[in-house]
């Protein structure tokens, strides 16, 4: 399973054993100015969190950085978002 600590985080599943995930891993610059997920990271399931690939990021000085992953009509589409 994933587990996190307790902060400000977003989540959404890319598969069964992918998450997309903005938190805080304790590394300097994770979070946004206004305390919000900077980073998302694509974490596989059995793996270290700290180890997790960032695949977006936005400013420090946004309010936060989102994604998800949905299905509409036979395509998958990914979504990376920027709060400004």
């Amino acid at each position: 399973c994933f587990r996190v600590g307790a902060c400000k985080s977003d989540a959404s599943y890319k598969s069964r054993d992918v998450l997309l995930i903005g938190t805080d891993t304790g590394k300097e610059g994770d979070m946004t100015d206004s305390g919000y997920p900077r980073r998302i990271r694509e974490w596989h399931r059995g793996t270290p969190l700290k180890d997790a690939e960032v695949v977006f990021e936005c400013e420090s000085t946004d309010i936060a950085a989102g994604s998800s992953r949905y299905y509409d009509r036979g395509v998958w589409h990914d979504d990376r978002n920027r709060a400004i």
